[in-house]
């Protein structure tokens, strides 16, 4: 029973990561889809829906998008950021 209670937990955790992620557009042309769990003046960390923590300075992020959007919507806003450069 505690097994699958637990079991039910962690699925739904990384069901609602995968449901809840932003876009982050890097200036490289980089874009990760992932869940911003903290940042502060200097850094961004992510979770990833692997799982995995990442932290990236903000000086290489172009944008962050609050919800989750196509390729194609995050290269017009990418192009428009550019734009304000």
């Amino acid at each position: 029973m505690v097994k699958n209670f637990t079991l039910l937990i962690i699925i739904s955790y990384l069901f609602s990561i995968s449901i809840f992620s932003e876009t982050i557009l890097f200036k490289n042309g980089k874009v990760i889809k992932a869940k911003v769990i903290d940042q502060n003046s200097k850094e961004l960390t992510i979770l990833t829906n692997e799982g995995k923590t990442q932290k990236f300075p903000k000086t290489s992020v172009l944008k962050v998008i609050y919800k989750d959007v196509d390729e194609k919507e995050a290269q017009r806003i990418k192009q428009e950021e550019e734009q304000k450069l």
